[in-house]
């Protein structure tokens, strides 16, 4: 068998490229997922939608998948499921970041975003009561919220699937076919040989495991992200939120549970494995932790931890995707990198990489500020947030 184009990895960004390969008309396409789809890291995403990022140009690809997420997906995939909760986003700043928040926000307003900026006193009594101690601004993008992992990409996969794509859940993929500088195909674990024009890696945390066979490493490190979700029973939850101050994120886990993750990932050294799973009970110091956000949501303090889990982020240099064929190799293209942005931005990740293997250029964005060689060139694409998970 021949394909077209494989795409490599059955999360969020691997679905979207899947989804607009056929799209815009490419028919002669496969994926191939070693487990199931949406089954590893995009599973146990936080699944944050928002616009608010510093560099401009992943900004401008933020922008485009919250359309997607908000407007499109719906529609163009004819699913009818709901993907998207609406719910708001605010940012909270210190005075040591007040003044990029308020940056991008008005970056969003000529962008044609809805954002406010508010005083925190003011974002207290009309929006949500919080702890504003060490605030200096908070901004508000009420059209940001958080979006269900799995039915995106099942919405996605079915998609394909009814417009004549191929997807092979169960099939890991264990080597690549090279004829010199180009790629010709893959390899599955049972032996067999795939042939492809085009071979696209969205293998996430687990890229370097099959591209280390070739010594085509990419700069990635893995990055750990404990989540716990608290259940408040009786009290409300708010919106989704960043706490530049303290280190931290939320959003609704349901009308009375918040999800809580943090803002500074730990490294991972001497990982045994790189599944995403729950913790079953939950460790004290990750409950303690994850507490923090008590000092924001004072409600949190009374709070019962309902569950945890931990998933695994697939870090570049820059905390920036690395987008587009690899130099070294012919028809290889990375989707990978994605820092903890993948969710968010893989409806334009789609895009963009579609675009690069049917026309071999992209408009949405200048997809060179991705490319792999930007690190072989000594250039940085990290964003002006101290956090760099924020982008």
């Amino acid at each position: 068998m021949s394909y077209d184009a494989i795409v490599l990895g059955g999360g969020s960004t691997g679905a979207s490229i899947l989804y607009y390969l056929v799209q815009k008309g490419l028919e002669n396409v496969a994926l191939f997922e070693r487990s199931c789809m949406a089954c590893g890291q995009t599973g146990y995403s936080s699944a944050i939608i928002r616009t608010q990022y510093s560099n401009d140009e992943t900004r401008k690809m933020a922008i485009f998948s919250w359309r997607f997420f908000g407007e499109r997906i719906n529609k163009e995939t004819d699913c009818k499921e709901k993907v998207f909760y609406k719910i708001g986003i605010a940012y909270g700043a210190g005075s040591d970041q007040s003044e990029e928040v308020k940056r991008v926000a008005s970056k969003l307003k000529e962008e044609g975003i809805n954002i406010k900026v508010y005083d925190p006193n003011d974002f207290s009594e009309e929006i949500y009561r919080i702890n504003i101690d060490n605030l200096e601004v908070v901004t508000w993008e009420p059209g940001g919220g958080y979006g269900d992992p799995h039915t995106f990409v099942n919405c996605l996969a079915n998609f394909a699937r009814v417009h004549g794509a191929i997807i092979k859940d169960g099939a890991k993929v264990v080597g690549l076919e090279l004829e010199g500088k180009n790629i010709k195909g893959i390899r599955l674990e049972g032996g067999e040989v795939v042939k492809a024009s085009f071979v696209v890696n969205a293998l996430n945390v687990w890229s370097n495991e099959l591209l280390g066979k070739y010594g085509l490493e990419l700069p990635l490190t893995i990055g750990r992200e404990d989540v716990v979700v608290f259940e408040h029973k009786g009290e409300k939850a708010g919106p989704a939120w960043a706490d530049l101050v303290l280190g931290f994120y939320s959003r609704m886990e349901g009308p009375e549970s918040t999800l809580v993750g943090g803002l500074e990932p730990e490294y991972s050294k001497n990982i045994v494995s790189l599944e995403p799973n729950y913790y079953d009970p939950i460790p004290i110091e990750l409950i303690l932790k994850r507490g923090v956000a008590s000092n924001r949501f004072s409600y949190i303090l009374d709070s019962r931890p309902r569950a945890a889990w931990y998933g695994f982020y697939d870090i570049s240099p820059d905390w920036q995707p690395i987008l587009g064929e690899d130099h070294r190799v012919e028809g290889l293209i990375h989707a990978v990198g994605l820092s903890g942005h993948g969710f968010k931005l893989s409806p334009s990740i789609g895009h963009v990489i579609s675009d690069i293997i049917i026309k071999g250029h992209t408009d949405i964005v200048d997809a060179n500020r991705y490319s792999l060689k930007r690190f072989l060139e000594g250039r940085s694409e990290r964003s002006g947030f101290k956090h760099a998970i924020l982008g």
